[in-house]
């Protein structure tokens, strides 16, 4: 590989943190199959019902899996950035996938075939433990998320969501219209722009002109539900840059 692409592809690893905990070794292997690419806001990374045919790995873009009923409503069970991956069928059999995987807030991802990610998961070393650990993360975010969709508030959930945003987001400053909002939560604008208000009123949040600013994530944290702690996912908490 070129010196300018080395550099723009370590710039961009050290971003994701799956990458980061890689052995150099292990990391070698894989990089050559990597691309940065751009994803923009509402782009499909994996779309409902086909199977994965690669993997992403965000690098400043956010993206959530997403249900949609017969009746039109869309819910969010998982949101992913630069905790992870987006693909996770390319190494776990390759089938088609439920539901859709699709961008909330544009940026970067750095994207590999499903065969390069197949084969080295295969090798059974860090990557492989590094891809099931973070299955493991997904199956507790997914099953918190289901009870507190039935048991808390709108409130509570925006605020669980927002703080999640901001675990993978790089400033406290991010865009997020209330149509995503209300497409994330599941609930109605109205739902959406009641909770905002309070949070705002609070001097928790400031909402405007499509972006949210988080003004104190502190006492944010204490309105959202019990679910953010379980699911919580702050850079550096869980995996270690690699050496």
């Amino acid at each position: 590989m070129s010196a300018a692409r080395n550099t723009t592809l370590d710039a961009a690893t050290a971003r994701n943190h799956l990458l980061a905990a890689l052995p150099a070794d292990e990391f070698g292997r894989i990089a050559p199959s990597l691309e940065l690419v751009r994803c923009p806001a509402g782009m499909i990374l994996v779309d409902d019902g086909q199977p994965a045919d690669r993997a992403y790995f965000p690098v400043t873009c956010i993206a959530a899996r997403l249900s949609t009923m017969h009746n039109g409503a869309t819910g969010e069970h998982g949101i992913v950035g630069r905790d992870g991956l987006v693909g996770i069928a390319a190494f776990l059999g390759g089938g088609p996938t439920p539901g859709r995987v699709e961008t909330v807030i544009g940026g970067d991802a750095l994207t590999m075939p499903a065969a390069p990610l197949l084969a080295e998961f295969r090798r059974g070393a860090a990557f492989q433990r590094l891809l099931l650990q973070y299955i493991q993360t997904l199956i507790v975010q997914v099953s918190v998320e289901a009870v507190c969709r039935i048991h808390h508030t709108a409130e509570q959930r925006l605020a669980r969501l927002l703080l999640q945003v901001l675990d993978r987001w790089f400033s406290a400053d991010f865009p997020l219209t209330q149509e995503s909002l209300g497409m994330l939560l599941g609930a109605r604008r109205e739902t959406v722009s009641h909770a905002t208000s309070h949070l705002q009123n609070l001097n928790l949040i400031r909402h405007e002109r499509g972006h949210v600013r988080i003004l104190d994530a502190e006492q944010l944290e204490r309105i959202a539900c019990e679910c953010y702690q379980a699911v919580a996912s702050r850079p550096g908490r869980i995996i270690e840059a690699r050496p």
